[in-house]
């Protein structure tokens, strides 16, 4: 699964609990008998107040979510064009093995065999090749 998936699920599940939430206040006004407006049915702290929870949780918690530096173009270029073989359904650097961190013929030209990360994570990020690109 993309990350766009899991961040539209999670926004799926925001806008669940808002339509909860607008149901509630249906409720209320009914059992008042006042007369329902937009206004009093959707009001914007609410809706502000899960979505913006609903995307600090998911951005916050997510393995794979990193904040990038924004001064330089050449950096956030790079981190794009980043591949990784951990995550949620991936592996994770204390149990991959050696034959998971080597390089396989099939990479050459498609994923740089010198660019990776340093450490516990060796062999497990790395960067796409120049002229390699990712069909959708």
């Amino acid at each position: 699964r993309s990350d766009f998936d899991r961040v539209q699920d999670q926004f799926g599940l925001a806008l669940g609990h808002l339509q909860h939430a607008v149901q509630k206040t249906i409720r209320r006004v009914f059992i008042r008998q006042s007369k329902p407006t937009p206004q009093t049915l959707v009001t914007p702290t609410s809706t502000s107040i899960l979505l913006i929870t609903t995307y600090e949780t998911f951005f916050g918690t997510y393995p794979l979510s990193q904040v990038f530096d924004q001064t330089n173009p050449l950096t956030q270029t790079v981190h794009g064009r980043k591949v990784s073989c951990l995550g949620p359904g991936g592996l994770t650097g204390r149990t991959a093995s050696f034959r998971s961190r080597d390089i396989h013929p099939s990479h050459y030209g498609r994923i740089c065999p010198i660019d990776t990360s340093e450490g516990i994570n060796v062999g497990l990020t790395g960067s796409l090749a120049i002229h390699a690109r990712i069909d959708h």
